[in-house]
C-alpha cells in the first residue's frame, strides 16, 4: 500500500487533470445471468441506458471511452449506442481477462475503470481520485467502502498494470484480487470521500432484478440521482 500523505493538502491543489491522457473503460461483456439475460448495460435509468450515462460521465474528463465486449451481439448494440468497441480476447474469463484486454488496445496513460452497472457513477470523484493517483505516484486508486474494496469503480495507470496483468493470465489466473495483491494501491475509504463531499453511491453496482427495481422505484428518485452532468473544471 501507498502512504499517500499528499492527501493532507490535496483539496488546496487545482489538478490539471486532463493534461494526462486518460481512457474510460467500461467493461459490458457479462452474461448478466441474475437479470435474466437482459444486457444490464442497456437497461434505462432515468430515460438513459446505464451505459450512456457512465460514457457521459467519463467524457467530461477522458479522451476517449471504449467498451469491452465479449459477443458480437453485445458490440452490435453497443455501436449502436455510439461506442468504441474493444472484443474481450478471452469472453466468459470475468472481469481480470477483459480489463487485460482493454490495457492491450488503449494508448492512454491513464485508466478509469467501470462496470457497466454502476450508473451513479460521477466524474467529479473520478477527478479527484485521479488528483490522488498523481500525488501519490501509486499504480492504481481504490474506493474502500462498505469494508471492501471497489476495483471496477477505480483509476490505474496503464504501464504498471500491463506487466501484472500479462504474468497473471499467462498462469491462467483470473482474480482481481490478484491482481491488486501486486499493485501498489491506495486504497481510499468511505470517511475520506465524505470529508472530501461525495456521495458513496458511486460505487453502487446494479447485479439483479430487484436490485435495479430498488434503483428505479426504492431508494432514489432515479432521475435526481443521476449525477449533475457539467463539465469537469
Amino acid at each position: 500500500m501507498v502512504d499517500d500523505t499528499a492527501h493532507l493538502h490535496i483539496a488546496n491543489l487545482e489538478y490539471e487533470v486532463k493534461s494526462f491522457s486518460t481512457c474510460g473503460v467500461i467493461l459490458a461483456g457479462g452474461r448478466s445471468s441474475r437479470m435474466n439475460g437482459e444486457m444490464k448495460s442497456l437497461l434505462p435509468v432515468a430515460g438513459l441506458p446505464m451505459i450512456e450515462i457512465i460514457a457521459m460521465q467519463m467524457r467530461t474528463l477522458c479522451q476517449r471511452v471504449a467498451a469491452v465486449a465479449a459477443y458480437e451481439f453485445q458490440a452490435e448494440k453497443l455501436q449502436e449506442q455510439g461506442l468504441t468497441v474493444i472484443m474481450d480476447e478471452a469472453p466468459d474469463n470475468g472481469p481480470l481477462a477483459a480489463f487485460h484486454t482493454a490495457l492491450q488496445h488503449v494508448e492512454e496513460e491513464l485508466i478509469w475503470l467501470s462496470a457497466c452497472d454502476m450508473p451513479l457513477v460521477d466524474a467529479h470523484v473520478a477527478k479527484w481520485m485521479i488528483g490522488r493517483l498523481m500525488a501519490s505516484g501509486a499504480s492504481a486508486v481504490i474506493p474502500q467502502i462498505g469494508g471492501k474494496l471497489h476495483p471496477l469503480q477505480a483509476m490505474y495507470r496503464k504501464q504498471h498494470c500491463l506487466a501484472v496483468t500479462s504474468s497473471l493470465i499467462a498462469a491462467g489466473q483470473r482474480s482481481m484480487l490478484g491482481m491488486l495483491q501486486q499493485l501498489e494501491l491506495l486504497t481510499i475509504d468511505e470517511e475520506e470521500f465524505i470529508e472530501a463531499g461525495f456521495n458513496l453511491e458511486f460505487v453502487c453496482n446494479i447485479n439483479t432484478v430487484d436490485e435495479y427495481n430498488r434503483l428505479l422505484h426504492d431508494n432514489y428518485e432515479a432521475a435526481s440521482a443521476i449525477p449533475i452532468m457539467r463539465e469537469v473544471h
